[in-house]
C-alpha cells in the first residue's frame, strides 16, 4: 500500500508520495571481458540471465578495459552500465573523472590494494577446502604440494596461501618455486622438485592450465597417479580435464554467480550512485571426480571403468558399455569392480549421476524437472524416487537446504 503526505509550497497544497529509485529499462551494459576462455562465458551467461529482468542489451567486447576504450563506448553507445572481467588487465581499471557511468567488477583488480569499484569476488577458500577434503577421502598423506600461476594473479596467490594453512597439520607442505612449467626448463625442474616430494603426496594445482604440463613432468619422473601423487585442481575445463591421462580431478567454480552479482551491484549502484563500495563474492558447485583422485587401483581394467563412468555417466550408459571399456567378460568386469569398490557398475553410474544433480541443485540455474534427463534418466518421476532414496529428501528439500 502507497503512504502519502499532504505539504504546502508556494502557496498550494499538494500530495506527496515518496519517490523510489528506478532502473533504466532497455538500456545497454557493455561487459569488457574475453569470452574465449570457459570461466568467461559462463560469467557473460550470468550476466545475461539476471539483466533479462531489468530489460537490459548486453554488448559484450573483447577490447582492453583501458582508459581510452572504456570513454569510447560510453560516447558510442551511452551505457547504463559497465562490468569489466579485470583479470587479464595489464594495468589498474581506470577510475574515470566526472564520468556518471557506473563500473563494475567481476574479480580483484589486482593493481589496486584499496578497491575502488563494486566487485564481484570468488571466495578463494571455497575451492581450496574443497580440494583439501577431496584429497583426504582417498588416504592420509605424507606430504601436500602446489603449484601457482606463473602470472602470480592474486587468486593464484590466494590459493596457495589457504592451501598451505589448510594442510599445515595433515602433512608437510612443498610449493613449487622454479621457472615457469610453460618452458622447457620449467618442466624439467618440475620434474626434479616432483620427484623429491614425500610419496604419497597431495598435488593442488591453482588452476586447470596447468595441467598439460604437470601431467607431462609426471610421466617424465615415471611417477604414478593417483598412487604416488593424486591431483586435483580447480575450474572444471571440462576440454582440459578430460585430455590428460589420467582425467584430472577439479572443483567447479559457480562463475555464472559471478556474472548474477555483478549485474545486482550494477542495479544498486544505478539506484544509489552514493552508496559505499560493495563486495560480493560467489563459491563452488562442487567436486567433479575423476581418476586423478580416485583410488589408487593398480588394474588398468579397474582404471579405465572408473574414468569411463566420469566422463559419461550422464549420457545414458549401461552397465555393459562399461565392461566393454574394460575389455573383459561382463561376470569378471562385475567381480572386479565390486571386489575394489565395494559397489556395482550401475551403483556406481548411479551415484555419479547423483553427485551430478546435487552439483546442480546447488548452483540453482537448472529447473529441477530438468535435471533428471540431464543426468542420463528417461523418466522424471523415477530419477526422483532414486534421488529421494538416496538421500532421505526430495530434490526441492535438498536445494533449499544446501544451495
Amino acid at each position: 500500500m502507497k503512504t502519502f503526505s499532504i505539504a504546502h509550497a508556494a502557496g498550494m497544497w499538494y500530495l506527496s508520495f515518496p519517490m523510489k529509485p528506478t532502473i533504466v529499462q532497455n538500456g545497454i551494459v557493455i561487459v569488457f571481458c574475453d569470452p574465449t576462455y570457459q570461466a568467461l562465458r559462463e560469467k557473460i551467461s550470468g550476466i545475461y540471465s539476471a539483466a533479462t529482468k531489468y530489460g537490459w542489451l548486453i554488448l559484450s567486447v573483447s577490447d582492453p578495459p583501458t582508459k581510452e576504450n572504456i570513454v569510447r563506448q560510453i560516447r558510442t553507445w551511452n551505457p547504463v552500465g559497465i562490468i569489466i572481467d579485470p583479470i587479464h588487465s595489464t594495468e589498474p581499471i581506470p577510475a574515470i573523472p566526472k564520468c556518471r557511468t557506473p563500473i563494475i567488477l567481476m574479480g580483484r583488480d589486482s593493481y589496486r590494494d584499496r578497491q575502488i569499484f563494486d566487485c564481484s569476488c570468488q571466495d578463494t577458500s571455497l575451492p581450496v577446502t574443497a580440494a583439501i577434503n577431496e584429497l583426504q577421502s582417498i588416504r592420509s598423506h605424507a606430504s601436500y604440494a602446489f603449484i601457482g600461476h606463473s602470472s602470480n594473479a592474486y587468486w593464484s596467490r590466494d590459493r596457495g596461501t589457504r592451501f598451505r594453512e589448510g594442510v599445515k597439520n595433515l602433512g608437510c607442505f612443498h610449493e613449487y618455486a622454479g621457472p615457469s612449467i610453460e618452458t622447457i626448463e620449467g618442466v624439467s625442474a618440475l620434474v626434479g622438485w616432483m620427484k623429491r616430494l614425500p610419496k604419497p603426496c597431495g598435488l593442488f594445482l591453482a588452476t586447470d592450465h596447468l595441467a598439460t604440463s604437470v601431467f607431462r613432468a609426471l610421466r617424465m619422473a615415471h611417477i604414478r597417479i593417483p598412487h604416488e601423487i593424486a591431483v586435483i585442481s580447480v575450474d572444471n575445463i571440462t576440454h582440459i580435464c578430460q585430455n590428460v591421462t589420467p582425467n584430472l580431478t577439479s572443483v567447479m567454480v559457480n562463475f555464472s554467480r559471478a556474472g548474477e552479482n555483478a549485474v545486482e551491484l550494477l542495479k544498486r549502484r544505478i539506484e544509489n550512485p552514493r552508496s559505499p563500495v560493495k563486495t560480493l563474492t560467489y563459491g563452488i558447485i562442487g567436486v567433479v571426480k575423476r581418476a586423478s583422485t580416485s583410488r589408487p587401483y593398480t588394474d588398468k581394467r579397474l582404471v579405465n571403468a572408473v574414468e569411463f563412468i566420469a566422463n559419461n555417466s550422464c549420457s545414458r550408459i549401461s552397465s555393459k558399455d562399461v565392461t566393454d571399456c574394460m575389455g573383459c567378460s561382463r561376470r569378471l568386469a562385475e567381480k572386479l569392480f565390486r571386489q575394489h569398490t565395494g559397489i556395482s557398475i550401475l551403483q556406481a553410474i548411479q551415484t555419479a549421476r547423483i553427485d551430478t544433480a546435487k552439483n546442480l541443485l546447488k548452483n540453482g540455474s537448472m529447473a529441477i524437472d530438468d535435471i533428471p534427463s540431464f543426468c542420463g534418466y528417461d523418466s522424471t518421476a523415477f530419477f526422483k524416487t532414486v534421488f529421494r532414496r538416496e538421500t532421505g529428501m526430495t530434490m526441492r528439500e535438498w536445494r533449499n537446504k544446501n544451495r
